[in-house]
């Protein structure tokens, strides 16, 4: 299986200053974000969104909070026959030194243990930083 891992904010979705988040209720796509996603699904690729959220664990936003633009960004997304595959989070602080947060691979290791047909060969991602 072919994919393509994305992040989500300032990828898909206009990112914030940390403390901003804390006023955000609505996710506003990226330009091209769409027509990008569109054309990573014809090319045979599935989508897993991989993304840093230590803003829940720096008490930025809640868990709840995260949903809720997650949720609201995938509606928008099927609303254009997009769909994503699956969607690894890491809430951790920065300071929390966890294996899943980007640049580390937790995450992705957890997406190879779940769909265990990932061909990493054939896989990418997509982020807004180095650090992401």
């Amino acid at each position: 299986m072919k994919v393509a891992f994305l992040d989500r904010d300032g990828t898909i979705i206009e990112d914030y200053p940390d403390q901003e988040w804390t006023r955000i209720k609505n996710p506003v796509f990226k330009m091209g974000a769409i027509n990008t996603l569109k054309e990573v699904l014809k090319k045979g690729y599935q989508i897993i969104i991989i993304t840093n959220q230590y803003i829940i664990h720096e008490g930025h936003i809640t868990i709840d909070q995260y949903h809720d633009i997650t949720n609201q960004m995938i509606n928008g997304l099927k609303h254009q026959n997009i769909e994503i595959l699956d969607i690894f989070y890491c809430p951790h602080s920065k300071r929390e030194g966890c294996h899943c947060v980007k640049p580390n691979t937790g995450m992705i290791e957890q997406a190879i243990q779940k769909y265990p047909k990932i061909n990493l060969e054939d896989s990418f991602m997509i982020g807004d930083s180095l650090m992401m």
